[in-house]
């Protein structure tokens, strides 16, 4: 855990969702945070967002919708 700017709100860092293919285990996606079950963080330390990035953020929201079993 780390130290929370709202007190009482629930977080998790490094929340491991695991990732199928035809009901099977192939890998895991890690978030960085989740906020509330509800909200996924990816933490980034660039100069400027590429493309390919904000691809991957929108992966992530996709990927967090579709239920695992």
């Amino acid at each position: 855990m780390g130290i929370s700017l709202y007190p009482g709100l629930k977080y998790e860092r490094q929340r491991v969702y695991p990732l199928y293919y035809k009901g099977q285990p192939v890998s895991a996606y890690i978030a960085d945070l989740e906020v509330e079950d509800t909200i996924i963080v990816e933490l980034k330390s660039v100069k400027e967002l590429h493309k390919t990035m904000e691809a991957v953020a929108g992966f992530s929201i996709i990927m967090r919708s579709i239920p695992t079993e």
